[in-house]
């Protein structure tokens, strides 16, 4: 039984779906967090700050869900 999620940088609805990596984001029915960043690969590619709300919007209000973004980190990149 999956009691929570943890989603770094999901990737945004449109790309998911040319990539035929379709997902619903309305079927979550645990608490999720979503993490994404606003450094270039996701702001510009993978999901920008206006898709990763969409995703959020998209889970049920009935669900405990959390968004987050890191300012200006990139895959991989350390924080100091």
């Amino acid at each position: 039984m999956i009691k929570a999620i943890f989603s770094a940088s999901p990737t945004n609805m449109t790309m998911a779906q040319a990539l035929q990596w379709d997902y619903n984001p309305s079927l979550i029915s645990v608490p999720v967090f979503f993490v994404s960043s606003t450094g270039n690969g996701d702001e510009n590619l993978v999901v920008s700050g206006t898709h990763l709300q969409e995703i959020f919007d998209a889970v049920p209000d009935t669900v405990t869900k959390v968004r987050a973004r890191r300012t200006e980190a990139g895959g991989g990149e350390e924080r100091r």
